[in-house]
C-alpha cells in the first residue's frame, strides 16, 4: 500500500513538473506573465468616492455618457450584462460609492426577458463574465468553481490548450495577411466618393448631423426640434436583425420575467439599504425597432407590466424610450438598437436635466455649454 501511494506521489510530482515546465515555455514564447487574481474580495474603500453610477448592458454602455457630468462617476455597464451581474458588480464596488450617490439602473426591452446561463455554460462564456477579473468569485452567479480554480490558481494545467489556441491565432493571422497582400495586388475598383457631411439649418441653427457628440445646448435644442426623419436602410436592416435575435434565438423569453424581476428587486433593496438613491432609466431605441417589435403593446408587456410587479419604493423612473424626438431622429442612432455618440450626448443631457429637476443632482453638476434655452422635458 505504501509503495502504491509512493508511486502515485511520484506520478503526480512528475506531471506537475512537466506541466510547469511546459507552462514556462509557453509563457516565454508568447511573452505572457502569470498574474495572481486581483479581485478575490470586494474593493476597499477610497477617500474620493463615486457620486453617480450606471448599470446596464450595451444600451447604457453606449447610450449614456458622463462626459459633461461634473461628478465623480463610475461606469459598471457591460454589453449583454444581465440584472444579476449588475447586482454583482454593484456589490463589488459598494465600498467606493458615496452615501446618497445616484445609481442609474437600466431597464429596457430585454432586461426582463434575458435568460440565465444553463449548466452547460462553458469556460469561454465564464471568462467573459469574469470581466477581466474585476469581479470576485464569491459574487459571480452560476460560477463553476472547478473551472475558476483551474484558471485562476493552476493555469499551468491549461497550457496545452492555450498553446494550441495561440498557435491557431497565429495561423489565422498569417492567412489574413496573405489574403490582404493578394487583395492589394489585385486591381482595385474606383472608390466611391466620401459622402459629404449633412449640414442642416433648424430654427436658425446650423448643425452637422454626422454622429459626432454635441455638448452645446443650442445644438441640442435644434436637434430635438427637428422634424422626424424616415428610417434609412441601415436602421431597417439592423431592426430586422435585432427582432430575429430577440424572438428566435432562444436567449430571451417570458419565462425569465420572474427571475429578472427578483434581481431588480435585489438591486433596489440593496441601494436603499446603503443609503443610495436608485433611479430606473429606459434609454431610447429607434422607433422603427419599437414598431417592428409590436409597438407600445410590446413595451407594456416586456417593461411596464414587470415594473408594476416590483416594490420600487416609489423611486423615480425616467423613460426616455417614450421621447419620440429621439426615437424618430435617425441621426442619433448607430443602429436600430443603439444610440451613436451624438445620440448619447443628447439623451444624457435630457437625463441630467431630469435628475436636476427632481432634486437628485445639483445644478452645478451640469457641465454642458448652456445658452439658457428652455428644453421641454
Amino acid at each position: 500500500m505504501i509503495k502504491l501511494f509512493g508511486k502515485i506521489i511520484i506520478v503526480f510530482v512528475l506531471t506537475a513538473f512537466f506541466s510547469l515546465a511546459f507552462d514556462f515555455l509557453y509563457r516565454q514564447t508568447y511573452e505572457l506573465k502569470y498574474q495572481f487574481p486581483q479581485a478575490l474580495i470586494p474593493f476597499a474603500e477610497t477617500k474620493s468616492k463615486y457620486e453617480i453610477v450606471k448599470l446596464g448592458n450595451s444600451h447604457t454602455n453606449e447610450g449614456l455618457t458622463f462626459e459633461k457630468y461634473k461628478l465623480k462617476s463610475l461606469d459598471l455597464s457591460v454589453p449583454n450584462q444581465s440584472l444579476e451581474y449588475d447586482f454583482a458588480r454593484l456589490k463589488m464596488y459598494a465600498n467606493q460609492i458615496e452615501k446618497n450617490a445616484v445609481i442609474l439602473v437600466n431597464v429596457d426591452d430585454v432586461s426582463f426577458s434575458q435568460t440565465k446561463p444553463n449548466n452547460n455554460t462553458n469556460f469561454a462564456s465564464l471568462d467573459l463574465l469574469l470581466y477581466e477579473r474585476n469581479l470576485s468569485a464569491f459574487l459571480i452567479p452560476h460560477l463553476k468553481l472547478s473551472e475558476y480554480l483551474q484558471v485562476q490558481f493552476a493555469p499551468f494545467m491549461r497550457s496545452g490548450f492555450l498553446s494550441r489556441q495561440e498557435y491557431s491565432k497565429e495561423v489565422e493571422l498569417n492567412a489574413r495577411r496573405t489574403f490582404a497582400i493578394m487583395w492589394w495586388k489585385a486591381p482595385q475598383p474606383t472608390p466611391s466618393p466620401t459622402p459629404s457631411i449633412k449640414l442642416d439649418v433648424i430654427n436658425g441653427v446650423s448643425i452637422e448631423r454626422n454622429g459626432l457628440p454635441t455638448y452645446d445646448t443650442h445644438s441640442i435644442v435644434a436637434e430635438l426640434s427637428a422634424p422626424p426623419e424616415l428610417p434609412d436602410e441601415r436602421l431597417i436592416e439592423s431592426s430586422q436583425f435585432v427582432v430575429n435575435k430577440w424572438t428566435n434565438t432562444g436567449g430571451f423569453g417570458k419565462t425569465a420575467f420572474a427571475s429578472n424581476r427578483n434581481d431588480l428587486q435585489n438591486i433596489i433593496d440593496y441601494c436603499i439599504a446603503h443609503k443610495w438613491r436608485p433611479v430606473l432609466v429606459t434609454l431610447p431605441t429607434s422607433q422603427i425597432l419599437t414598431d417592428s417589435l409590436g409597438g407600445n403593446k410590446y413595451l407594456q408587456e416586456y417593461i411596464y407590466d414587470n415594473l408594476k410587479k416590483i416594490n420600487t419604493h416609489n423611486i423615480p423612473y425616467i423613460n426616455l424610450m417614450a421621447d419620440t424626438r429621439i426615437a424618430k431622429d435617425k441621426y442619433l442612432f448607430r443602429d436600430a438598437d443603439h444610440l451613436n455618440n451624438r445620440g448619447a450626448s443628447v439623451a444624457s443631457y435630457l437625463l441630467l436635466q431630469k435628475l436636476i429637476n427632481i432634486g437628485y443632482l445639483p445644478k452645478t453638476a451640469d457641465g454642458y455649454s448652456s445658452t439658457q434655452n428652455d428644453i421641454k422635458m
